[in-house]
């Protein structure tokens, strides 16, 4: 799948600075200078920051052009509107957006898109796991992250058995959170359920899972799972629903244009 991934991400970039019937080399230079010149910004800070996963650099590069023709396609937009009529920057764009519904709607699908498949990229190119069986007081280390073992805390319900531990996570020494996993057992069903916890920013999230304990002993067999750039996966889904609503909504310009060629039509029928 990343190669033809890869291929819809560049495609997604390159159409929009196509004009339709004005694609001439002058026309493309034109337009393909801003988002090129970003795209190779990228690649070269990605290259000296140490970043040599392949498949991770194309798509994180192919992700600045896309992002940077949608950008370049509002400001030119914006910069006409308010020329046209003298409205201030923000009003132009609202206008300038909301008078196209379809192509600028479109244009924000796209970029949600793209912050999806950074968050694809960035869970699956840079992800850390780690599983190890602890003892209350030892810990577990996953790149710059450390698991402590604090406290286990066993009960029995009616309907189940309940395992829960609490961790400590640091990062690079420095407290970061409380994590509290949990492992249930349900009698009837005969069933185990695993309720993991975590942490979680914009640039990674933190899953622990409690996969099995030992209540006499009060030993836990926990896993660690670090997986970077993965909230965005929610912001592009975000984004996408609202460039989505944004192209759907209901322009009364357009209905009553098509009104009036119904209206044509049906007189021409009757004839």
């Amino acid at each position: 799948m990343r190669p033809i991934g890869l291929v819809l991400m560049l495609i997604t970039g390159i159409c929009p600075l196509i004009a339709w019937r004005r694609a001439t080399f002058a026309n493309l230079r034109k337009n393909f200078a801003y988002p090129a010149t970003a795209a190779v910004i990228t690649l070269v800070l990605l290259l000296v920051f140490g970043m040599r996963h392949v498949w991770a650099v194309i798509s994180f590069t192919l992700a600045a052009f896309v992002l940077a023709t949608v950008t370049v396609e509002f400001v030119r937009g914006t910069l006409v509107r308010r020329q046209m009529s003298g409205e201030n920057p923000a009003k132009a764009l609202g206008s300038l957006t909301w008078r196209n519904k379809r192509r600028y709607g479109g244009y924000i699908v796209h970029a949600g898109v793209i912050l999806l498949l950074i968050g694809v990229t960035g869970s699956y190119a840079f992800k850390q796991e780690a599983k190890q069986t602890l003892a209350q007081g030892e810990s577990l280390s996953v790149g710059k992250y450390e698991l402590t073992y604090d406290s286990f805390n066993s009960y029995n319900t009616d309907e189940k058995q309940v395992g829960e531990v609490t961790f400590t996570v640091t990062e690079n020494g420095k407290y970061l959170a409380t994590v509290k996993p949990v492992k249930e057992y349900y009698f009837n069903k005969d069933q185990p359920w695993t309720r993991i916890d975590r942490h979680s920013t914009l640039g990674r999230d933190v899953y622990v899972i409690l996969l099995d304990y030992s209540a006499e002993t009060g030993e836990a067999n926990v896993q660690v799972d670090i997986n970077p750039l993965v909230s965005w996966l929610w912001v592009g889904g975000i984004v996408m629903a609202v460039g989505g609503i944004v192209a759907m909504w209901p322009d009364r310009r357009e209905q009553r244009r098509l009104a009036a060629r119904y209206e044509r039509q049906a007189r021409l029928h009757e004839v």
